[in-house]
């Protein structure tokens, strides 16, 4: 059976999905809605052999884009042909977006097609959902990296008698724990703090300036996520914008030149954006009594 694009989007598109493909819908049409905004996750085989395909109809373009930078775009004809797009998914994070209809975000558990990976530093595995480390039944030593939402942290769930270990290079290791504790911070962690007014906008002396901190993936972890940090000198100071493209996270010291108001923007590998100014303050100071 044939399912409507819409059907796995938010209510509100699927209110238009009848009238917009007629005597295409019989009357046993079954829709699936996704109505809270939580994210749509396939966990098991028989979940991926369910999954609809994909329609296309007249003037729109059905593209699909996985979080390992792939992407496939398909064009609608230019009649009224209502078109079937096969999703053909692998595992993994991906995108799926309708020109007209909107877009849906969904994981595909990478042990469902054969790319997983083994669980150790050398293949490590890769995660998606929150669920996937119990449902396997691992233990440890067990090696993973993250490739979820932003969220996917917060929801993953440990195996009893473990605990996570961020690794420098984006993995995380799950060791044995014998005292119940679920988490560990490396020892080299260190939070720089700017205290002295509430962010994120900043007034300092230029010789005081902290370094910018700076992430892909609003401070999860992933070092594969890239980001841009883009300073935007003051206005009337004769420089042109800087721009630095990162990945991972971290901090980056910069030379504020000049004196004034700038603007730092900090864009991350969704597009989210951050941003603050910060006032540099400079050349000396009369206080008259």
């Amino acid at each position: 059976m044939r399912m409507h694009f819409g059907t796995i989007l938010v209510v509100a598109v699927c209110a238009v999905c009848g009238a917009a493909l007629g005597d295409d819908i019989s009357n046993t049409f079954t829709y699936t809605l996704e109505t809270d905004g939580s994210l749509f996750t396939v966990k098991t085989a028989e979940e991926l052999a369910a999954l609809p395909d994909a329609v296309r109809k007249a003037g729109e373009t059905v593209t699909l884009a996985s979080s390992d930078g792939t992407v496939t775009e398909t064009l609608a004809a230019a009649d009224s042909e209502v078109t079937d797009v096969d999703l053909n998914l692998k595992g993994g994070t991906w995108i799926l977006s309708n020109s007209r209809q909107g877009s849906v975000m969904f994981t595909v558990r990478r042990s469902l097609t054969g790319n997983l990976g083994a669980g150790t530093e050398e293949s490590p595995a890769i995660i998606v959902d929150g669920d996937e480390l119990i449902d396997y039944g691992v233990s440890a030593p067990y090696v993973f990296k993250l490739d979820g939402t932003d969220s996917i942290l917060n929801d993953l769930r440990l195996p009893a008698g473990v605990r996570l270990v961020p690794q420098a290079d984006g993995t995380w290791h799950l060791v044995a724990s014998s005292d119940g504790t679920q988490y560990i911070c490396p020892d080299s962690v260190t939070y720089p703090i700017d205290s002295a007014k509430e962010g994120p906008n900043r007034a300092m002396r230029r010789e005081n300036v902290l370094p910018v901190a700076y992430t892909g993936d609003n401070w999860i972890g992933n070092a594969a996520k890239a980001s841009t940090v883009t300073f935007t000198p003051p206005e009337g100071s004769g420089l042109e914008p800087t721009t630095l493209n990162l990945t991972g996270t971290g901090m980056r010291s910069f030379d504020f030149e000049k004196t004034g108001a700038w603007i730092v923007m900090l864009t991350m590998a969704d597009g989210k954006t951050l941003t603050s100014k910060i006032n540099i303050i400079g050349g000396m100071t009369v206080i008259l009594k």
